[in-house]
């Protein structure tokens, strides 16, 4: 359970991307946090994990290097219409015990995840209470971690249009986000959560390989008020994988599912300066 803990908390705070950057922040800010989490053990798999998590927030928006609401990036390129940046993401880890079609398996180790992401601003309005249309093609490297090292297991590219909304109310400035896109992912990606073993099968798992292509898209709603000491987030994600390659697979037990999150925090110490 700590390292599903541990994993959990970049992984809530990943969920609730890109909504933030209408929002004029300090160069840093401290304080603490806490969230609720619940998500499926992986995609495909019935049972779900909750986590209540608190955690301390730290927050730095530098020129390059960003770690914020958005997650861990450093910036690439940055112009009015296109940025380019190297983003950080993870997974928890999954024992064989806590699904019950990867009983006998061994577990899947944690998941680091890293890798460029190319935007581009289809729409922008600059009014306080404006709106902006984003496509954004982040591209993601796979490596697991555990007792034996880092271990390369494919890569995902998960193309996405999103939509957000900018309103400020009662010295609260909230940001309401909509996005919608498909991915795509590498054999190896797949067969690290799919793949039966031939030393894995039994009479009610065959063996199986996935193979690489169309693996499900996704819609996620993102919500976030920030004020002058508070930042409140609530996100929520439905994945659908039918058509997916992988669909197949014995360890598949439901081809969606709903992935739910909600925190506040509490920023009692920040910088004068502000982000540009």
């Amino acid at each position: 359970m700590r390292w599903k803990t541990i994993f959990a908390v970049p992984l809530f705070a990943l969920s609730l991307q890109n909504v933030m950057a209408a929002y004029q922040s300090p160069v840093w800010e401290l304080g603490v946090a806490s969230g609720y989490l619940r998500t499926p053990e992986y995609r495909g798999a019935a049972q779900n994990h909750q986590y209540f998590i608190p955690f301390p927030y730290a927050a730095y928006r530098g020129h390059r290097l960003r770690i914020d609401e958005d997650g861990i990036r450093s910036l690439i390129v940055n112009t009015t219409r296109w940025k380019l940046d190297m983003r950080f993401g993870g997974n928890v880890p999954v024992k064989s015990k806590d699904t019950s079609k990867r009983t006998g398996m061994n577990k899947l180790a944690p998941v680091i995840e890293l890798g460029p992401s190319l935007e581009y601003f289809l729409w922008q309005d600059n009014r306080p209470n404006g709106d902006d249309i984003w496509l954004r093609m982040p591209l993601r490297l796979m490596n697991s971690v555990g007792k034996n090292g880092v271990g390369y297991q494919g890569f995902s590219f998960a193309p996405y249009l999103e939509y957000v909304k900018r309103w400020r109310k009662t010295n609260i400035i909230w940001n309401c986000g909509v996005a919608i896109g498909p991915l795509f992912n590498s054999a190896d990606y797949n067969n690290y959560f799919y793949q039966v073993s031939m030393e894995d099968s039994t009479n009610s798992r065959p063996a199986y390989n996935a193979s690489m292509g169309y693996s499900g898209s996704r819609i996620t709603l993102t919500l976030i008020g920030n004020s002058k000491h508070l930042w409140y987030g609530m996100f929520a994600r439905y994945d659908n994988m039918q058509g997916a390659t992988f669909i197949n697979s014995p360890l598949i037990e439901t081809d969606h599912y709903t992935a739910l999150g909600v925190s506040i925090g509490w920023k009692f110490l920040k910088s004068d300066a502000h982000s540009k």
